[in-house]
């Protein structure tokens, strides 16, 4: 039996060997050297009780500004992780209405954020009005571009959104915003296996992972139409295990987690992009069930643990972390200067500040363009220190980046630009001062001669300008990282040989799977049809449901079973060497036992009772998954009245009626042939 219909998880193997408590506290390092290279590894899971811990970390994707965003698969929300001083801190969860079970992120061009809802068979698209995300009612395709378990999504070049699917890959414009699904590709002559995720490279290929064909496969695109390649599959050490989750570097290769096995490999892409699997990294233990895959600007993969309830970094220069972009608390101006307040990183060794002018006149020793245009830069910029030579009441923004040593630390972004507009230009002026004096004249009887003298001081005026030297100070600092080495301690677990302790589901909704995780937690899972009967569950942990005589369903797609009716249970991702048992609710009652290969596989035929009455009903599977947790998979299912008859399918009771009709119509021809001859 074949399980094609996982949704989001690898094996647990390992959870309980990896999970410390030191990693509840905060974020650490350990030092490895994979390949050769030194390789710094950070994991970082702040408290899950909190309101800033992550519930099974799903998908990652990088903002404009250098922010990590990621969805919280359980938590029905996203969360959004900043790295001051360059470290990573999570923010508290958004938890936003239609939000139902997120996993793959993308931002399209315009800043918006989508999110892949795997509950529900939907996409949100998230804006951010005023900086706060808000989310939109979900988009649900109908028959035949419905969405068949939406995991991951990704962006081609011309801007479509292309989502990936328990089944396939599908294609959504969003001519002016709204978008509409074509239906599901599936790989055509060379099919999916169990797709996990999709990126395009720089050639507009897209590339998907196969997470039941341990292979990565290549779709190439003529005139818009996708046609995938035959898959390729390393093998022996290089070979895949689960790859699910699935990012391209800045320097064009492929990366792949692979789930089953915790750890993260290369895919260099060589001789016009043929795909060669390098050996697998998982430095320290680092990675917990991983899934989602993203590369910073600084060409670092971050990685998801779903069930590690963290993130994880590596990086090849220790520790090649960028400093926390700064903020800008206020800004002084006057009639010349701008000078920018901010709160100083310990960890940077200085700042430049980057003065614009907005309004497009006159610049500094020039005369801008239009537009807003870098007029000044100022290196080891200090906080209130003065910009002059500005000009008075003109527009200007300015931002600051913080810089690293280059060793320990790397540059910022840069910072959100501040406007300020200077003030008016002052007049100075000095008053003159004019003395007038006057000499009478002595009169004579002789004669009179009258004589006058006006002395006039000529007005002075003078401004004096007084000009400001800004002084600028260099501060150095230099940060050297802490190197732990941590040794996984050894558990040695006996598989239980019964499951009666794990948690029951008593009720599943008729047509809905539902799953016990490995905390208690019930949630959702997928129900997916295939020729023989139902899956029910992940990749990594389901139970399936055949019929010799194929299955039978009702209107609204639930499966219906007959009481005394044979089936054949099967599953994956159960405890090597435990059991497996099979259940029937309303009433509990244990219908078939299973003991479970060292594949971590089972299968056994039991038969429904014959007593069992007509009506909605749970069919529930328990065992210990491959970390030894208790779990438990249902599906709610209907049982018919034994008169009725399948919807699809044969059976022999089916056969046992048309044998009966044809008995009573020969015995009323005969009644009728001994009549005519009496």
């Amino acid at each position: 039996m074949s399980f094609h219909l996982p949704f989001r998880r690898g094996l647990a193997i390992g959870l309980a060997l990896t999970i410390s408590v030191s990693l509840v506290v905060a974020s650490f390092l350990w030092t490895s050297t994979p390949n050769a290279e030194a390789t710094t590894a950070t994991a970082y899971r702040p408290d899950p009780n909190g309101p800033n811990g992550f519930n099974q970390p799903y998908g990652l994707v990088f903002d404009g500004e250098g922010n990590l965003w990621l969805s919280n698969n359980l938590g029905g929300s996203i969360s959004k992780v900043t790295f001051p001083g360059g470290v990573p801190t999570a923010l508290p969860a958004y938890v936003l209405p239609g939000l139902n079970g997120p996993g793959g992120l993308a931002f399209d061009a315009d800043g918006n954020l989508w999110v892949a809802n795997q509950f529900d068979n939907a996409i949100v698209k998230v804006t951010f009005p005023g900086g706060v995300p808000t989310a939109s009612t979900p988009y649900t395709p109908v028959s035949p571009a419905n969405f068949n378990g939406p995991r991951t999504l990704a962006f081609d070049a011309p801007g479509n959104l292309w989502v990936v699917t328990a089944t396939g890959i599908q294609k959504v414009t969003l001519s002016g915003g709204v978008p509409t699904a074509q239906a599901a590709y599936d790989g055509g002559a060379n099919p999916f296996s169990n797709p996990g995720d999709m990126v395009f490279d720089s050639d507009g290929n897209a590339w998907v992972t196969n997470q039941n064909g341990a292979s990565v496969q290549k779709v190439t695109f003529t005139n818009g139409i996708p046609s995938a390649e035959p898959p390729y599959i390393p093998t022996g050490p290089l070979a895949m295990n689960n790859p699910s989750g699935l990012a391209i570097d800045l320097d064009g290769n492929l990366w792949v987690v692979n789930t089953g096995n915790n750890s993260l490999q290369e895919v260099k892409l060589t001789n016009g992009g043929s795909p060669d699997a390098q050996a697998a990294l998982n430095p320290g233990g680092l990675f917990v069930f991983p899934r989602g895959l993203v590369f910073d600007q600084f060409n670092n993969p971050w990685v998801a643990n779903l069930y590690g309830y963290s993130i994880a970094g590596l990086s090849t220069v220790l520790p090649l972390r960028p400093l926390g972009t700064p903020t800008i608390t206020s800004v002084d101006k006057t009639d010349s200067t701008i000078s920018v307040n901010f709160s100083e990183n310990p960890n940077a060794v200085s700042y430049t500040a980057t003065v614009y002018e907005s309004s497009g006149t006159l610049g500094i020793n020039t005369v801008q363009p239009s537009g807003t245009s870098v007029i000044e830069t100022v290196p080891n910029y200090t906080p209130g220190t003065p910009i002059t030579g500005l000009s008075g009441s003109t527009a200007y923004e300015v931002s600051l980046k913080a810089l690293g040593n280059g060793t320990d630390t790397l540059d910022s972004l840069e910072s959100a630009k501040s406007s300020v507009t200077t003030s008016a230009p002052a007049v100075t002026t000095t008053s003159s001062t004019s003395t007038t004096s006057t000499t009478t004249s002595t009169t004579t009887s002789t004669s009179s001669t009258s004589s006058t003298t006006t002395s006039t001081t000529t007005p002075t005026s003078s401004t004096t300008t007084s000009t400001t030297t800004p002084t600028s100070s260099t501060t150095t600092s230099t940060t050297v990282a802490p190197t732990t080495t941590t040794t996984a301690p050894t558990t040695t677990t006996t598989a239980p040989t019964t499951t009666t302790t794990a948690p029951a589901i008593d009720e599943a909704p008729v047509g809905a799977g539902l799953m016990t995780m490995p905390q208690g937690t019930v949630v959702p899972t997928p129900v997916t049809r295939f020729d023989d009967g139902i899956t029910v569950g992940e990749s990594d942990f389901n139970f399936a449901l055949s019929f010799a005589n194929g299955p039978s369903f009702s209107s609204g797609g639930s499966l219906l079973l007959r009481a005394g009716s044979a089936s054949t249970v099967s599953g994956i991702g159960f405890r090597p060497g435990g059991t497996a048992e099979v259940w029937v609710h309303s009433t509990p009652m244990l219908l078939a036992t299973a003991s479970v290969g060292d594949d971590g596989t089972f299968s056994t035929e039991f038969a429904f009772p014959s007593s069992f009455p007509a009506g909605a009903h749970t069919v529930e599977v328990r065992g210990p998954d491959a970390n030894g947790e208790a779990r438990a998979i249902a599906v709610g299912v209907t049982f018919e009245d034994g008169s009725a008859l399948p919807s699809t399918g044969t059976d022999s009771f089916n056969i046992f009626l048309i044998g009966a009709a044809i008995l009573v119509a020969g015995a009323i021809l005969v009644m009728l042939q001994r009549l005519q001859f009496r």
